[in-house]
């Protein structure tokens, strides 16, 4: 489904991402591990084509997105769902508004199609009853369960998660991990999520990858990177 060889992004001589292979198989959960300053949201945007690499290439689901034009890029993004590290809500737009959105500017759909599958994702993260209120009206565990909703509103194939516990407590971090693992897995999609939060992480991906100057340092189940003989993935696990 997703498929990265040779990705390369550098700022002001700065080398961020160097070198990045990765892949994730359809339906599979992949977080992407690192400290702060590693690359894991250029890496995130590169994949939607947000940002354009200095050098490699990104496929997804047979779509060369770092070799497509903008036409191109805006009609492949109505596929994939994109969960900002701080929600990225509309304020002026009550939930269920932020949810729809989407759904109008990109769908199909009647007015009563719209509403009923906005009710039937805010059911799915547990708001139900909170589709009237507005952004500074929630929480913070709530604003993401709000974005996430609105992230999976187009049947997205692909969900790209940034950061989706930062900020949150270990209670709500444990939940929106969980919730991520739940609804991937219910819909079918590929999703990649960056962290620097191990144990969530472990919590809703079923593969982690570990980046350490720019490059793979390496990757697989818990067991296994725990097992690992390298430095900075013992130092950064523990």
């Amino acid at each position: 489904m997703i498929k990265v060889r040779g990705l390369a992004k550098a700022f002001n001589g700065q080398q961020v991402l160097d070198g990045i292979d990765l892949d994730v198989a359809p339906g599979e959960i992949v977080a992407v591990m690192g400290p702060s300053g590693t690359g894991k949201t250029v890496l995130l945007l590169t994949l939607i084509g947000l940002m354009a690499p200095d050098a490699g290439s990104v496929d997804i689901d047979g779509v060369a997105v770092t070799r497509m034009a903008e036409p191109g890029l805006l009609k492949f993004r109505r596929n994939v769902g994109y969960l900002f590290q701080d929600g990225a809500l509309y304020d002026f737009l009550t939930v269920a508004e932020n949810v729809a959105f989407p759904l109008r500017e990109h769908g199909k759909l009647t007015p009563a199609q719209v509403k009923a599958r906005v009710a039937e994702l805010l059911k799915l993260v547990d708001m139900a009853g909170a589709g009237e209120k507005y952004p500074s009206e929630l929480s913070g565990g709530m604003r993401k369960r709000a974005a996430l909703a609105r992230a999976m509103a187009p049947g997205a194939k692909v969900l790209l998660c940034d950061e989706p516990t930062s900020g949150l407590d270990p209670v709500r971090s444990r939940d929106i991990s969980l919730l991520i693992r739940g609804l991937s897995k219910q819909m079918g999609c590929t999703t990649v999520i960056t962290t620097h939060d191990v144990r969530n992480a472990f919590r809703a991906a079923d593969r982690a990858v570990v980046l350490h100057e720019g490059r793979v340092a390496g990757q697989g189940a818990e067991d296994a990177l725990r097992a690992s003989a390298h430095p900075f993935i013992k130092e950064f696990l523990e």
